[in-house]
């Protein structure tokens, strides 16, 4: 993945969810359907990968502890 993302979504039910991209080259804002589609597929990708919230916790205390030793 080239940089990170966010899907903003909103609660209004006309309102269409927004893919935003900061980047060095500006900010984007993306509202087409393939757009939104195409991120919300690499969001639940990334979100099938992480690891459970304790788990996450725990490797980073092991990998703050390490770097401290």
């Amino acid at each position: 993945m080239a940089g990170s993302f966010a899907i903003l979504r909103f609660e209004e039910p006309s309102a269409n969810d927004v893919v935003y991209i900061e980047s060095q080259a500006g900010d984007l804002f993306l509202e087409s359907e393939t757009d939104r589609s195409r991120f919300a597929g690499i969001f639940e990708h990334l979100r099938a990968l992480a690891l459970p919230p304790e788990q996450s916790v725990a490797l980073i205390q092991r990998i703050a502890g390490e770097m401290m030793a």
